[in-house]
């Protein structure tokens, strides 16, 4: 299935961009160094993984993947986007504008495409082709969901039916019926391997200091994972 990004898309992140406000320090540490956990396993050859950040907004991902020694390309579809991130990384970052549904970048070019942020761009429906046409064979997709956890109580009452719908459209992850995947990850050849739960700290942005949220997630948050947990890594391989 091919498809464009939905109308109004680039407009609204081109807005966010004029003016960032960039947190959540957090949650970019978490989801790489669970990525980074989750790819460990995959015996990959004796040199760097070249990992797509799609949807790489300021670049803060990217400077960790390539801190862990891995090659990273970042796209994104919004120019304020890569100018932020270009200021970040540095001259030399691999930066990339592109549609997510045509991204233009070589075939099987890539070991992994990861991409973050709840609402995460790999999630859109149609966009998996494009994920798997960039991933060499048996290569990985990270791709991140929101999941309804106990955080969500207070606005169950007038936000159920919407979460409910989220779910069926595939957008979200409901405990305890996990993802509902819609047919376009099947189709495109990507299968689901693992969906480890993370991100259990209180929902409170920068109010929490980085170090804080992340011990409570060592210490409480891993426990509790079940019950707390507002995201999943979901960890598909490129099926042949």
């Amino acid at each position: 299935m091919s498809g464009r990004a939905p109308v109004g898309q680039r407009g609204k992140w081109e807005t966010f961009w004029q003016d960032p406000t960039i947190v959540a320090e957090a949650t970019h540490l978490l989801s790489v160094d669970l990525a980074l956990r989750l790819l460990r396993v995959e015996g990959y050859p004796g040199r760097p993984l070249r990992v797509l950040d799609l949807g790489c907004g300021a670049g803060r991902v990217m400077a960790l993947l390539d801190a862990a020694g891995c090659r990273a390309v970042g796209v994104d579809l919004a120019t304020g986007a890569l100018r932020v991130a270009r200021q970040h990384l540095g001259p030399g970052a691999r930066l990339v504008q592109a549609d997510a549904f045509h991204l233009g970048l070589a075939t099987g070019s890539f070991d992994v495409v990861l991409s973050l942020g709840y609402a995460s761009v790999g999630s859109y429906v149609g966009v998996q082709d494009e994920i798997a046409r960039v991933l060499r064979p048996h290569g990985v997709a990270l791709i991140d969901f929101r999941r309804v956890s106990l955080y969500y109580l207070p606005v169950l009452p007038w936000r159920g039916r919407r979460l409910l719908a989220a779910w069926r459209r595939g957008e979200v992850a409901l405990p305890p019926l996990g993802l509902r995947l819609t047919p376009t990850w099947a189709a495109a050849g990507l299968r689901l391997v693992a969906a480890p739960r993370f991100n259990a700290f209180p929902p409170l942005g920068d109010r929490l200091p980085p170090r804080a949220a992340l011990a409570f997630e060592r210490r409480i948050g891993r426990p509790l994972s079940p019950l707390l947990a507002r995201t999943v890594l979901a960890k598909f391989r490129k099926v042949g």
